[in-house]
């Protein structure tokens, strides 16, 4: 029974570091994409608005693509501060890690093959059940904070109600 404990628990490790993996990935070239598309957007709006060219129609076209970048460029800040693409990669990035650090304690054991092995593979799974609880946490206080005021963090004191 310790076998396929084992391997239920190796099969689970597994598959949740691919998973966060793959989604820190995703999120970590998404992050990229916006900086780096506001950064060459500005440099372009930047020179277009800065070229001292004498032709009337130039102007006015030049301006006229000034103002769209600029447009793109409000709508790409925007976006990276609604999403905060950081602050959810960076949580990605440390469920990635504790994840793989819990996925080499997991093989240490196994290798180690203590006699109290079903124990040791019962508070790794208590682990593993901790790190998805810490991540489940994490999108409630988000959707908390969309549905009313701001959560305070965790462990913080709630401010008293004002008297009347």
């Amino acid at each position: 029974m310790v076998n396929d404990l084992e391997t239920h628990l190796g099969q689970l490790l597994a598959t949740a570091i691919a998973e966060h993996e793959k989604r820190k990935n995703q999120l970590r070239r998404a992050n990229w994409a916006l900086r780096i598309s506001a950064m060459v957007l500005g440099g372009a709006s930047t020179i277009l608005l800065g070229l001292q060219i004498n032709n009337e129609s130039y102007i006015a076209v030049s301006r006229n693509i000034a103002l769209a970048i600029s447009a793109i460029l409000t709508l790409i800040a925007s976006l990276s501060a609604f999403w905060d693409l950081d602050k959810y990669w960076l949580k990605r990035k440390t469920i990635y890690n504790e994840l793989t650090l819990l996925y080499d304690r997991f093989e240490y054991i196994k290798a180690l093959d203590p006699s109290n092995k079903r124990d040791e593979m019962k508070k790794i799974f208590a682990s593993y059940l901790n790190i998805l609880r810490k991540h489940g946490e994490y999108w409630e206080a988000q959707l908390n904070r969309e549905d009313g005021p701001p959560a305070p963090p965790p462990g913080a004191v709630a401010p008293a109600e004002p008297s009347s």
